[in-house]
């Protein structure tokens, strides 16, 4: 497998927990998340079992990003890989020692067929699920500090963990050592970010916001209502431009946090009758643009919004003398396009027929439906040519 995709995909699958910043893991249990988190008794049992009891989480997390964190495009990379380096990318998408090892030692291309046809056959194909978060030594841990409530016939043994309502939590698979920095950025550092922001002054955790009211969404930039309640969208009209404004109102971290997003501002230019007029496109980006140069990892440009930051796309009122009689402006989300047009056609260049290649095809094709249009509005101009 070539060492291109290995290098990105630690921006998802991250590193093990031994590497992790020490403030992401400052607690009394500091081991709670050391990966892969260690073998139980009595084994963990699968979400389904989990949800015939909690119908509303399980529910909930069916839909998130958690629960396909154990994706096609991740078996498709790491099928040619070493136990070791396979290990890496499991830390954070299957962490617990029942769903590595038994991953590990089956033949992962007998797996990706499975997969492919939806047969899911290992506790691994679950991703980050209840068990991953709740249990450790056979004990739930809960958030709650009245443990004794939820003792039952099914938790036997429940144990109070404050942990789970703190942003370090979170930190443990969503920040990164300061030794993958570029520019003095690690490739992903969600925790850092948050840090340096407004939210973390004022006790708004990542679970504030990203599991409201303990609702296990974990919604994210793939999720059109939550991209729409961190930022404001605004327009305007001046003497000289029409203009789209994005400010980052409500968000605890950079936007977006990772390197994997793209969010472009559009701005075309109509005719008379509305139709866009060809070579009269405006576009503004925000991401952080990486890419992968002889082996390591250089940064092109960082355009992305700290909290309260805001960027705007102007569009001037006059076009080379003439009136410009109205503009469309669009806020379109590419929530993997990193993958997407750099990472997969890479690794499909290097993959010969078979169920590997099938995966990195179909996780191509499903990215690709996860673009949406954040934001449209057309703006009509007064002036008079």
């Amino acid at each position: 497998m070539i060492e291109y995709c290995r290098l990105f995909l630690v921006l998802i699958a991250l590193l093990p927990a031994s590497t992790l910043c020490l403030t992401a893991r400052d607690t009394d249990r500091t081991t709670y998340w050391d990966t892969p988190v260690p073998r139980q008794k009595p084994a963990p049992p699968a979400p389904e079992t989990c949800g015939a009891c909690h119908t509303d989480k399980y529910s909930e997390w069916s839909g998130s990003r958690h629960a396909h964190a154990f994706s096609p495009g991740l078996l498709g990379q790491i099928i040619d890989y070493h136990e070791a380096d396979a290990g890496d990318c499991l830390n954070c998408h299957a962490p617990l020692a029942e769903q590595q090892e038994p991953l590990l030692q089956s033949n992962l291309e007998t797996l990706a067929t499975d997969m492919k046809e939806h047969r899911p056959v290992l506790l691994a194909q679950h991703g980050v699920f209840c068990a991953a978060c709740h249990l450790r030594d056979g004990v739930l841990n809960i958030p709650s500090a009245t443990p004794a409530q939820f003792s039952t016939d099914a938790h036997l043994r429940v144990r109070y963990e404050p942990l789970l309502r703190d942003s370090r939590f979170c930190a443990s698979c969503h920040q990164f050592d300061t030794a993958t920095a570029v520019n003095g950025k690690p490739l992903q550092d969600t925790y850092r970010e948050w840090l340096e922001s407004p939210f973390a002054e004022q006790g708004i955790s990542c679970q504030h916001c990203h599991m409201p009211d303990r609702a296990h969404l974990f919604r994210g930039i793939h999720d059109p209502e939550m991209v729409r309640q961190g930022l404001t969208i605004t327009t305007q009209t001046s003497d000289t431009s029409m203009d789209l404004i994005v400010r980052s109102t409500n968000v605890g971290h950079r936007f977006p946090t990772y390197s994997v997003a793209r969010v472009r501002l559009t701005g075309t230019l109509l005719d008379s009758e509305d139709r866009p007029i060809p070579g009269k496109d405006h576009e503004k980006v925000i991401q952080r643009h990486m890419m992968v140069d002889d082996g390591r990892w250089v940064e092109l440009s960082d355009t992305r919004l700290k909290p309260g930051e805001s960027v705007t796309l102007g569009i001037a009122r006059q076009n080379a003398g003439r009136c410009t009689n109205a503009v469309s402006f669009r806020i379109i989300i590419e929530p993997e396009w990193f993958y997407r047009d750099q990472v997969y056609p890479s690794v499909l260049e290097e993959l010969e027929d078979g169920p590997a290649r099938d995966l990195i095809k179909h996780a191509k094709s499903l990215s690709k439906t996860r673009d949406y249009v954040l934001f449209e509005k057309t703006i009509r101009n007064s002036c008079i040519d």
